[in-house]
């Protein structure tokens, strides 16, 4: 059943793409954008140092590899790509 929503692609490999929010997705997608918006906030205010252990970025990836895994985005490169909620 689907919840409504889509996932639109704004930038990145997948950009222009819109992927339906199934309801049993629904969770990991709102764990994937809260991690990607954390993750651009701390690069946007250099809170960030890029190395592999600091929890924004390990959230930031497994959020991804959760997407992936549950087969919504279909490749890395959709995991790669930013995202934005939008109602249908």
């Amino acid at each position: 059943m689907d919840t409504g929503y889509i996932l639109k692609c704004v930038d990145g490999e997948a950009e222009g793409q819109c992927l339906p929010i199934p309801q049993d997705q629904m969770k990991l997608v709102c764990s994937f954008l809260k991690a990607q918006l954390a993750f651009q906030i701390a690069s946007a205010t250099d809170a960030i140092t890029y190395e592999q252990d600091q929890p924004v970025m390990v959230n930031y990836w497994n959020a991804q590899d959760a997407l992936l895994q549950s087969n919504f985005f279909p490749s890395k490169w959709f995991a790669r790509s930013f995202w934005v909620l939008v109602e249908q």
